[in-house]
């Protein structure tokens, strides 16, 4: 997992990420660690995510920052994304509506399963 994520991992994945119903735009996620920053996004069309990158986008109508630690706990199930954001464990930048929109959706039984699966697409084999 040390190359993670690489644009192959984000497009695979694509059909597994979930996004709110009808959004269109783009989000980004940032995840620290000892390794440094590492940065994905993700492109949503009509509320399925249909693409992205390993990389920053040019203009994320929203980004999401955690250490690695916490979206490794997110993964497997550990902690809720809508709690890591009130607990000031997950940083957001940008537009409030995608930030609730995506954490109802994330937080959501669906959500937290294909968190888990993601996890597993990553190489992370989770615990729960």
């Amino acid at each position: 997992m040390d190359d993670w994520p690489t644009d192959a991992w984000v497009s695979r994945t694509a059909p597994l990420a979930v996004a709110p119903a009808g959004r269109h735009g783009v989000y980004q996620i940032n995840v620290t660690g000892p390794a440094g920053e590492r940065r994905y996004h993700r492109s949503v069309d009509g509320g399925r995510v249909t693409g992205g990158a390993a990389a920053a986008a040019e203009e994320p109508d929203v980004t999401f920052t955690l250490t690695a630690a916490d979206a490794e706990a997110i993964a497997d199930g550990r902690l809720d994304p809508a709690v890591a954001f009130m607990q000031g464990r997950m940083k957001t930048a940008g537009d409030p509506g995608w930030v609730i929109d995506l954490l109802a959706v994330w937080s959501s039984p669906g959500g937290r399963d294909a968190a888990r699966k993601l996890a597993g697409a990553a190489g992370h084999r989770p615990s729960s």
